[in-house]
């Protein structure tokens, strides 16, 4: 039997087996996407329970058994606890690992998507950063890791450039940027409306160096519409529907006022209580 292997990886994904053990799916630079059996790493004793949790970076040593990886020895490196803390920042960070697991297949290297699942997880843990404008910015990124990226700097009909300040359309079904022209409109037939600030967000997303992909920052109106056109981009792309982000909405939501209590008044919150 030869040495073990060692390898720095990210769970994307931890799958109960049995009473005490886990299947692991991980994602590694060279290895890509596999899975690994952990046994025992769900008892509280184990060595291994921390370093097995869903969104943690870990250096493994496995060994191959019987045509697949059996975790013998692991080191969490990063927890991303600010993410595990914070109801938003992990529902981004799981909806990020689902998207992940659906574009990386098993054995494919992938250190591009491995390095931007970081880069995602460390932007998501900095309470500087919107969450929710920096899980968008990793769909499109993502989609352009993936052959995906739409045409943003000529018009998808024409393949011309559009006048610089000139209102453009987004089209989901040719991917890209259609240009003012009355004919090309015609031609690429159903779309809608990209407002310069989310044009510039997408360039900037696309082509930005890997280090300064969340290095910026827009209004609420561009990255609610930026939200949109990610949302629908990305499920177009990969033809499934993806819920977790809904849930955001959910967890943000005012409490409803309780039965038979006064109406808060509309110009600002109620003051708190006295403790």
């Amino acid at each position: 039997m030869g040495g073990p292997l060692r390898v720095r990886a990210l769970v994307l994904r931890e799958t109960p087996v049995g009473e005490a053990d886990r299947i692991l799916t991980l994602l590694a630079a060279e290895q890509g996407r596999f899975s690994a059996s952990a046994r025992g790493a769900r008892r509280q004793n184990s060595r291994l329970v921390s370093a097995t949790e869903i969104l943690s970076l870990t250096d493994f040593s496995l060994f191959a058994r019987g045509g697949r990886f059996v975790v013998d020895d692991a080191e969490r490196v990063e927890a991303f606890a600010p993410v595990k803390a914070d109801l938003v920042r992990l529902t981004c960070a799981a909806h990020a690992a689902e998207l992940v697991l659906d574009c990386v297949r098993e054995g494919d290297p992938a250190p591009e998507i491995y390095r931007l699942a970081l880069r995602t997880l460390h932007a998501l843990s900095r309470p500087d950063r919107d969450p929710k404008l920096t899980v968008r910015a990793f769909e499109m990124r993502l989609m352009g890791l993936i052959g995906f990226a739409p045409c943003l700097e000529a018009c998808v009909v024409c393949g011309e450039p559009p006048p610089a300040d000139a209102p453009v359309r987004f089209s989901y079904g040719r991917c890209g940027v259609v240009c003012p022209k009355d004919a090309c409109r015609r031609v690429a037939g159903a779309s809608e409306p990209l407002p310069a600030g989310v044009l510039a967000a997408l360039r900037h997303v696309l082509s930005a160096p890997e280090e300064s992909v969340f290095s910026f920052s827009v209004d609420e109106d561009v990255r609610r519409a930026l939200a949109r056109l990610s949302e629908r981009y990305v499920q177009d792309r990969m033809e499934k529907e993806y819920g977790k982000l809904a849930l955001i909405a959910a967890f943000e939501e005012p409490a409803a006022p309780a039965k038979g209590a006064p109406p808060q008044d509309a110009s600002g919150p109620a003051p708190a209580a006295d403790a």
